[in-house]
């Protein structure tokens, strides 16, 4: 299975690219490189700017479609992924849970959509995605409906329940994790 890091956001809560913050000795998304590396068959970046990330030598993928956020990437990835199925990723979420990682993959088997649900609801940037989801995704980008799990409702979707996933979009949230 391959796995795309979804870089392309434009971080206005952030103000500034997260991806490329430093946490320790690495930047946010080499923590999340190094935490999946060695069990995804491909990892490809997708974003806007991919000059941003040449440092990484890693495959770095544009945009098919500019300007439509996490649901572009996601619409991208699966375009290009060799494979049926793809796990995605934020690239703002440095402390990745390879249990669960592998409980979306093993759990994936006839869904099209395997994805975890906290208290805040659903976790859509840390899910697994098959081929099947491109067609409403490309109908969802054409209303210019950017909310991920608009399209949910025209696949097979698994949710798996699970605690809080880390993810860092304010400086605020930064604090918290470096303590």
């Amino acid at each position: 299975m391959n796995a795309y890091i979804l870089a392309g956001g434009e971080s206005k809560r952030f103000g500034s690219n997260k991806a490329l913050v430093k946490v320790g000795s690495e930047t946010l998304i080499e923590k999340v490189i190094n935490s999946i590396k060695t069990f995804f068959d491909k990892i490809t970046i997708i974003t806007n700017e991919p000059n941003d990330y040449e440092f990484l030598n890693i495959d770095v993928k544009k945009d098919i479609v500019s300007g439509c956020g996490s649901l572009g990437g996601i619409y991208t990835g699966l375009v290009i992924s060799s494979g049926f199925k793809s796990f995605f990723i934020a690239c703002d979420m440095p402390d990745v849970n390879m249990s669960l990682v592998k409980q979306l993959i093993i759990e994936s088997e006839g869904f099209d959509v395997v994805v975890p649900k906290t208290k805040k609801g659903y976790e859509p940037l840390f899910a697994v995605y098959s081929k099947n989801c491109i067609k409403p995704i490309q109908l969802q980008l054409k209303k210019g409906d950017l909310k991920i799990i608009n399209f949910y409702k025209y696949v097979k979707v698994k949710e798996i329940p699970t605690d809080v996933i880390i993810n860092i979009n304010t400086q605020k949230d930064l604090e918290q994790y470096l303590k």
